[in-house]
């Protein structure tokens, strides 16, 4: 017998894991609680040359971040040092 895993089949480590599988098996509704997290939005940078009404171009960053849950999307403008330009 290896002194290390001699009570990997021992029955209290059954019965501790039909406890916690059982405890999964319940039917909790969970309609009324929001999304914990958003697993799928994203985000993209890239930079830009803004052109004003009187043609002065600015260097610029845009930003967008697309929340996928709500099917939406934050278009955001900086700086090139990152400080947001509107």
């Amino acid at each position: 017998k290896n002194a290390h895993n001699s009570d990997i089949t021992a029955k209290w480590r059954s019965q501790i894991l039909d406890c916690l599988k059982s405890r999964n098996s319940f039917n909790i509704d969970l309609s009324n609680f929001g999304l914990a997290i958003e697993e799928k939005g994203w985000t993209r940078s890239c930079e830009a040359r803004l052109v004003s009404d009187n043609n002065i171009c600015e260097d610029s960053i845009l930003s967008l971040y697309w929340h996928a849950v709500e099917n939406a999307g934050t278009l955001s403008v900086f700086q090139p040092d990152g400080t947001i330009k509107f």
